[in-house]
């Protein structure tokens, strides 16, 4: 299996799309994110990749909403931790 893999300022970016998605809308998700998913990276990926990359942009997105000083609570709720 070759090994998919986006740069760190490409998953930064998806990371700040999806966290302003995420914002306004609890039930957003990385995999409804075209700008991700019409990527060769991301249609070349396995199911085990795909869920690596959901789950790291998931973790990079929770940074930036703290770092914006949002509570943990709205954190949560927005970015589910799973």
């Amino acid at each position: 299996m070759s090994k998919a893999e986006f740069s760190t300022g490409q998953m930064d970016n998806f990371a700040r799309i999806y966290s302003k998605r995420a914002l306004n809308n609890c039930n957003a998700a990385p995999e409804g994110m075209s700008e991700l998913t019409e990527t060769q990276i991301w249609r070349a990926a396995s199911e085990q990749q795909r869920t690596i990359i959901v789950r790291d942009i998931k973790r990079i997105a929770r940074g930036l909403f703290i770092n914006a000083g949002y509570s943990l609570e709205i954190v949560n709720k927005n970015i589910p931790n799973n």
